[in-house]
């Protein structure tokens, strides 16, 4: 809605003192001519539309308009000012009845202004009045006066908003909050006059109960929720409202004199003087309603452009016609760190890229008929990094003529930003799936190099050189399947089998190890709590997690130190929002080394990144931890300040099973072979893998018919059917994979045992929900697991894979 400003207002100068209300007025011309001089100075504006064009209502049809119907009408009423309260309401006195505006409008008016008021008719529990009304000063006049009243005609609600004289008993009166209310009666009808509590001093002194007293005051009803009328307000202004009937009687008429003759012709010339002046005013308040009206528009639109220009969230600058900086919003300031004031006196190219400045100059060169351009540039802050943006920047034209260029700059730092993340995320789901895609070909090759070793320990003479030569083979087969492991659990395709685990008792059991791995010039401190909470978790896994925690520890402490192992049970609150709130199990690892930094702290968890030195680290050992632990649910974090070492905290959610004990470990290969007997078909498609398998099994007495793929292993089982015990069959092979070969030997020969083997983490357990993970054997694997598993499924019992597995 658009509202007129007391400071637009041009009208002929009034002074109005607020006590004896008399005015003077400028001579017509002098008004006319400043209008007119307005009006050429301003020129044309844009039109907007007039708050002031609305349908005119009777007063007595206010109580008529709908309430609450939905869309709001707005009504226009004309009459003649009886009292004011500046920026709360308004009280005018029409042809139809008195009316109530509700307005924050500054605009002072005094009692005789005659004013054009608009609205929306709204019922409160008392009586329809105007609401969010606007006005405007259109005549002026004598002060109105008021209407003699009686208390009975009051009382039955008429006469409301009405300026209204009464006379009536004084009872009692009270301040209440900044007015003082005096309690009046007459005749049976009781009533309050409320004044403001500043001419409170000016009030007649004899208040005494029983008083008479005469009153001017607006007539405010209060109506009950069925529009019957329960009593009435008077409203004061001033002390002079109150009048003691027995000091101040009412004056006596005084009795009209006999003018004289030529009293008529002066009262001729003046009413012709009087009637130029009417038409003299009337032509200059039409040009200063104009003029009113364009100001408005255009204080209008400005308004919302500088509302648009300063809430945007993208850069505006507007440039000159010599492409130097005129303004730029609040989202430029804060993006290049100068106020506006400071950006017109800086060069723009301490602020701008060359390529921006360039396109400035251009479309200023091209001339009013010169398009928009597009383009990418930069912005310099006053502090930080340069800021990319994508601009659009055209030209200003007024009368056919270059006055500016506006740009509009939107910052790519964000976008940017993902971009480099996408990216990287991309990079990383490349080395994962490469990571994937040779994890068959090598766990086949670290397999049969398994395989062999431990044949050629057997074989050769305790303590010779061939044997420690066979040793060796198999301590790189073995750092080779570790280093296949970190790299699938980077990729995520590690197969991992979760279960309930005693944290505890895995720290426990590592403690040897641990112990070995860290050197005599390193001290161990382990802590472990009581009643430690149960965790669902992959035990290798977690081993694998402490592990190279305590290698990145070893590493920071070149010079030796103190490394401890904590376990303690803890309750994460909502106010972590990296991990679901409830409790939890913390692993803390911590040691006195050299500490990190804050760089690297953000960037220790990155794969291949590593501040070892060349060859003596993948950078894959705590991307592996991160990786592992959030596939458990849990979160890690580190607290590390340089020279005062690290901490590392790991955080299991709990599990609400109970911790089911693993068998017992098979012996290690090497130390005694197992035995069994049994006729064993094998579906391989690696011909090493193969030929091992075949050399091993016979030589710990089982009968092996191999096949390369699975429709020659079904061949093979149609001829043999009643002869074999157990399929071994890998997982992924051409024509036929071992999932579809271990159905249809189940329809050959129902109850037939199956072991599934398999070196291709990603698609190990593709097909087998029959069966699921008992009878599954990851490659690598040593021929005395391989040689295990199949007696005990020979036997009808099973074995845990973390008992058996490589």
């Amino acid at each position: 809605m658009i509202q007129p400003r007391s400071t637009l207002d041009i009208s002929p100068v009034r002074s109005c003192r607020h006590d004896d209300r008399r005015r003077t007025t400028t001579s017509p011309r002098r008004a006319l001519v400043a209008a007119v001089i307005c009006a050429v100075l301003l020129g044309p504006s844009l039109s907007a539309q007039d708050p002031y064009a609305v349908p005119e209502i009777r007063v007595s049809d206010l109580a008529k308009q709908p309430a609450g119907a939905g869309v709001v009408t707005r009504v226009r009423v004309v009459g003649v000012v009886t009292r004011q309260r500046l920026r709360t309401s308004l009280h005018v006195r029409t042809e139809s009845g008195s009316v109530r505006a509700d307005t924050t409008l500054p605009l002072a008016v005094v009692p005789g202004d005659r004013v054009e008021v608009v609205g929306t008719p709204t019922l409160d529990a008392s009586s329809p009045f105007l609401a969010d009304a606007v006005f405007r000063r259109i005549g002026t006049g004598p002060a109105p006066q008021p209407l003699a009243a009686a208390l009975a005609d009051l009382m039955g609600g008429n006469h409301d908003s009405e300026l209204v004289l009464v006379e009536a008993t004084f009872v009692s009166g009270e301040t209440q909050r900044d007015e003082y209310a005096f309690l009046m009666q007459d005749d049976g009808a009781v009533f309050e006059a409320r004044l403001p509590l500043p001419e409170r001093a000016g009030a007649p002194t004899r208040l005494a109960p029983g008083a008479r007293l005469r009153l001017t005051g607006i007539c405010s009803v209060e109506a009950a929720a069925d529009r019957r009328s329960r009593s009435f307000r008077l409203l004061l202004r001033e002390a002079s409202d109150i009048v003691d009937v027995v000091t101040a009687p009412l004056p006596p008429q005084a009795q009209p004199a006999q003018a004289p003759r030529w009293m008529w012709l002066v009262l001729g010339i003046a009413a012709s003087a009087v009637g130029a002046f009417g038409w003299a005013y009337r032509a200059t308040r039409s040009q200063e309603q104009t003029i009113r009206r364009q100001l408005a528009s255009e204080a209008s639109l400005k308004a919302r452009f500088d509302d648009l220009f300063e809430r945007s969230s993208e850069v505006l600058v507007i440039h000159d016609r010599r492409g130097r900086v005129s303004t730029l919003n609040r989202a430029g300031e804060q993006a290049t760190g100068y106020s506006r004031e400071e950006v017109r006196m800086l060069d723009p190219a301490w602020i701008f890229g060359q390529d921006y400045l360039d396109a400035i100059t251009q479309l200023l060169e091209e001339g009013a008929d010169s398009g928009g351009r597009s383009f990418k540039s930069e912005l310099v802050p006053r502090k930080g990094p340069r800021i990319p943006v994508d601009v659009h920047a055209r030209v200003l034209v007024s009368d056919g003529e270059i006055v500016g260029v506006t740009s509009i700059g939107r910052d790519l730092s964000e976008r940017d930003r993902l971009e480099t993340e996408l990216r990287q995320a991309q990079k990383m789901e490349a080395v994962g799936r490469l990571a994937t895609g040779i994890a068959h070909d090598f766990n086949n090759l670290i397999t049969v190099l398994l395989g062999y070793s431990d044949e050629l320990i057997d074989s050769v003479p305790q303590d010779s050189d061939w044997q420690r030569s066979a040793q060796e083979i198999r301590r790189a087969a073995e750092r080779a399947s570790g280093l296949t492991q970190q790299l699938l659990s980077f990729g995520r395709r590690h197969t991992a089998v979760h279960q309930t685990a005693d944290l505890n008792l895995m720290v426990a059991n590592m403690a040897d190890l641990v112990r070995r791995l860290i050197g005599p010039e390193i001290r161990l401190d382990v802590v472990l709590a009581p009643d430690l909470r149960s965790v669902h978790a992959d035990a290798t896994q977690i081993g694998q997690v402490l592990m190279n925690l305590v290698v990145n520890a070893r590493d920071a402490m070149p010079g030796g130190g103190t490394l401890h192992v904590e376990t303690a049970n803890v309750d994460l609150g909502a106010d972590n929002l990296e991990v679901i709130p409830g409790p939890h199990v913390m692993l803390i690892v911590r040691d006195t080394g050299v500490g990190m930094s804050a760089d690297v702290r953000k960037r220790m968890f990155e794969p291949f990144f590593t501040t070892k030195d060349t060859g003596q680290g993948t950078g894959l050992g705590l991307s592996m931890v991160q990786a592992i632990v959030r596939q458990s649910g849990g979160h890690v974090t580190i607290d590390s300040t340089p020279g005062e070492g690290s901490t590392f905290r790991v955080y299991f959610p709990k599990s609400h099973e109970r911790v089911v004990l693993a068998p017992a470990a098979i012996a290690p290969p090497g130390t005694s072979a197992v035995k069994g007997e049994g006729v064993v078909l094998l579906a391989e498609d690696d011909p090493s893998v193969r030929r091992l398998v075949i050399t091993e099994l016979a030589r710990r007495g089982f009968t092996v018919l191999d096949a390369g793929d699975g429709r020659a292993a079904l061949e093979l089982l149609q001829k043999h059917l009643d002869r074999v015990d157990v399929l071994v069959t890998d997982v992924v092979m051409p024509n036929m994979n071992g999932a579809d070969l271990a159905k249809a030997a189940e329809k050959l020969r129902p109850g037939l045992k199956v072991l599934f083997i398999s070196g291709h983490p990603e698609r190990a357990g593709q097909g087998l929900a029959r069966t699921g993970v008992t009878n599954l054997l990851m490659k690598p694997f040593t021929a005395d697991v391989l040689a295990a598993k199949i007696k005990n499924l020979i036997q009808g019992t099973s074995i845990d894979q973390d008992s058996w597995g490589a």
